[in-house]
């Protein structure tokens, strides 16, 4: 807690059970800064916890920590947890790491959010996003702010799933993931049992709900028209304001309009 570390060979703070060593029980890694590290010939992440193996009776907690500009030979991720079950990820500034800004992967049991993620993948990767989740399950991604608009943005999407087997049961709800390089999110597979509520994924988007897939997601904007209604018979009746729903989806927009009966 409390500490700023930076120009490391390797990551900034590193809890690694690689082998027979203990695992990671219990870790609060909180309020540090990790920023430059990676100056070696191995993995720069800013902070990294991984076990040897998925572990149930491990928890951890990554919280209020500020992760920039990581580098490395190897990975060079922000934060990085791996096989690790029921982790809390929050409240963390995660901008300008070489690769993915927050990557869970191969984790059970989490919670990232509220995190201010921008401008990682600098090597401009066309996968390396602001959180790339790896086969994960059970996972809630809410309130995260991962926008990359910069003049020359290189996070790829705002999320990222990883991975050939999908990622299940994960919720994302009320994040900003757009405007990113190449578009709010994508995977190399797409997860299952797993639902997209009110996030900002497009600059005219009021409420989105998805997926299937991230281009068939369904945009919902309510909207007013000043124009003139029908009164009944054909006729056009008095210049009265008419609301209706203009919804997106499949790159198509339709107009559903609303009567108050």
């Amino acid at each position: 807690m409390g500490n700023s570390v930076s120009r490391c060979e390797g990551s900034g703070i590193s809890i690694a059970n690689g082998g027979n060593n203990v695992a990671p029980l219990h870790a609060i890694v909180a309020n540090n800064h990790a920023y430059a590290n990676g100056t070696g010939a191995v993995e720069g992440n800013g902070i990294q916890v991984v076990n040897a193996a998925p572990d149930r009776t491990v928890f951890v907690e990554i919280t209020g920590n500020v992760l920039y500009e990581n580098s490395g030979a190897g990975d060079g991720y922000g934060i990085l947890v791996q096989n690790v079950d029921h982790v809390v990820v929050k409240g963390n500034i995660v901008r300008n790491n070489k690769r993915s800004g927050i990557v869970l992967y191969n984790v059970s049991g989490g919670i990232v959010e509220g995190n201010y993620v921008f401008g990682n993948n600098k090597l401009g990767t066309p996968e390396h996003s602001g959180i790339m989740l790896h086969q994960v399950r059970r996972i809630q991604v809410t309130g995260n702010f991962v926008s990359d608009d910069g003049p020359m943005p290189t996070q790829a999407y705002g999320l990222f799933f990883s991975g050939t087997t999908p990622s299940d049961r994960v919720w994302v709800s009320n994040n900003v993931l757009y405007p990113n390089k190449r578009g709010a999110w994508q995977g190399h597979s797409l997860p299952i049992n797993t639902v997209f509520l009110g996030n900002r994924t497009a600059d005219d988007s009021q409420l989105v709900l998805g997926p299937p897939t991230p281009h068939g997601q369904l945009e919902i904007t309510a909207t007013t028209s000043t124009g003139l209604t029908d009164a009944g018979g054909g006729t056009a009746g008095p210049s009265l304001p008419a609301l209706y729903l203009e919804v997106k989806y499949g790159g198509r927009i339709y107009k559903v309009p609303l009567y108050n009966p």
